[in-house]
């Protein structure tokens, strides 16, 4: 293992992946990059990289999976469509491990920074995103990152920004979302979530949104 949020050889798979696609615009983005920002601790399991650029966005899969091939992962592909693809990608050995990375092409408003693991979006983008998230996954996992960005950023900013990026974006559907997440048996919340917290924090922001 590593710190909290990301194992060793998570680590290791999300540097590699930036080294080879970094130089095509490819930021580090969802819970990885949360936690390479240090705003979170939430475990994860995907690799997620994004770009702005009009780049292959499969070639640039190919190029990671050879060099990651190279570095004695194992990988295989597991979806190819235009602008995105996503590996599977293994750690051999006695503790055997397998993680997602996903490749797409995504927009990206507000220039990224350079965490220990390469290029990653920008803080303000990641929350911005995980608005986006909670509003098109309606899962527990984005309420409770939300809930950590909230102590970092005004949750009015977050909308504001997740308006700019996502013209459909709806705060009245939001609501919805967020009070059905709310009653998400307790099993459903990640580990060692503080799920009344996340409750109490779901419900203020399902009524301030609602009330416009």
């Amino acid at each position: 293992m590593s710190g909290p949020g990301m194992t060793r050889a998570q680590r290791q798979i999300a540097r590699s992946v930036l080294a080879v696609a970094g130089p095509d615009g490819f930021h580090l983005a969802g819970g990885a990059a949360l936690v390479a920002s240090n705003m979170t601790d939430r475990p994860t399991r995907d690799v997620n990289v994004f770009t702005a650029d009009d780049v292959d966005v499969g070639a640039v899969a190919d190029r990671v999976t050879a060099a990651l091939r190279e570095e004695g992962f194992e990988v295989e592909e597991a979806r190819r469509l235009s602008g995105r693809a996503t590996l599977v990608v293994t750690a051999v050995g006695p503790r055997r491990s397998t993680f997602v990375v996903d490749f797409a092409r995504d927009d990206i408003k507000w220039p990224g920074e350079t965490t220990s693991l390469g290029p990653t979006l920008s803080p303000r983008e990641l929350a911005a995103n995980k608005v986006l998230a909670l509003f098109d996954r309606v899962q527990t996992r984005d309420l409770a990152d939300l809930a950590v960005l909230a102590e970092r950023f005004p949750v009015e900013d977050m909308l504001a920004d997740a308006e700019a990026k996502e013209p459909a974006f709806s705060r009245r559907l939001l609501a919805e979302w967020v009070r059905k997440v709310i009653v998400a048996p307790d099993a459903e919340w990640p580990e060692g979530a503080d799920v009344e917290a996340l409750r109490r924090f779901g419900a203020e922001l399902a009524d301030s949104l609602a009330q416009g």
